[in-house]
């Protein structure tokens, strides 16, 4: 519910600029008539209140969901629908993923993600650690077409300079996630005799080994 510090605008009129009467104000001697113009001519079609009535708008909604397929001990695939609904707009998306475990304390990914009308987007992930701390670095869309372009051919750079960057071509987003995930908890019951704390079981009066870590 919006109702304070709100202000609205009132457009009256449907107002079009074409090249014709902007031309005689593209020279840097006259960018301020322009500017100064402009800002009569829609000043008389734009009304203007400070103190309109509060108005609802709804939140967005976001609907995931998530399905996990072990293909061996070590591979497994997956699949992540994320649906947002917002202003009556609806933006789905997709990702495919394979994740592989070699190690217990490593793990990587590879995504193919379907989102914001693009198709190529490939992501990737690393996880290190296990017990008590991971750390993990993950990415949905990694660019796949790239360019090489002259620092020379940069504003405010050497203009004699002949040295070649490549940067991404045409990349519409990119997300970048990096953390920390910290583990609390103990092994699960193993037989024999184990090194660790040792504490009462849960409902009974008997006690468990658990090697318990943080």
């Amino acid at each position: 519910h919006w109702k304070d510090n709100l202000s609205t605008f009132y457009v009256a009129e449907t107002i079009h600029f074409n090249q014709a009467d902007i031309t005689q104000f593209i020279n840097a001697q006259r960018q301020n008539e322009f500017a100064k113009a402009l800002s009569d001519s829609l000043s008389r079609y734009i009304t203007a209140s400070t103190a309109p009535k509060g108005y609802l708008s709804a939140v967005p909604f976001n609907f995931y969901g998530g399905i996990t397929r072990e293909i061996s001990p070590s591979v497994k695939a997956g699949a992540v629908t994320w649906i947002e609904v917002n202003s009556g707009y609806v933006r789905p998306s997709l990702t495919l993923s394979i994740n592989f475990t070699p190690l217990k304390a490593f793990a990587a990914t590879v995504s193919y993600t379907l989102m914001n009308h693009k198709f190529n987007q490939i992501g990737g992930g690393l996880a290190f650690g296990r017990r008590g701390a991971q750390f993990y670095i993950v990415t949905d869309n990694i660019p796949l077409r790239y360019t090489r372009i002259k620092l020379s051919s940069l504003p405010a750079t050497n203009q004699n300079s002949n040295q070649i960057i490549i940067v991404p071509y045409n990349a519409r987003m990119l997300c970048l996630r990096f953390g920390l995930n910290l583990f609390f908890g103990c092994d699960n019951k193993r037989e024999g005799t184990v090194s660790g704390n040792r504490h009462y079981k849960p409902g009974t009066k008997t006690k468990d080994e658990c090697p318990a870590y943080w």
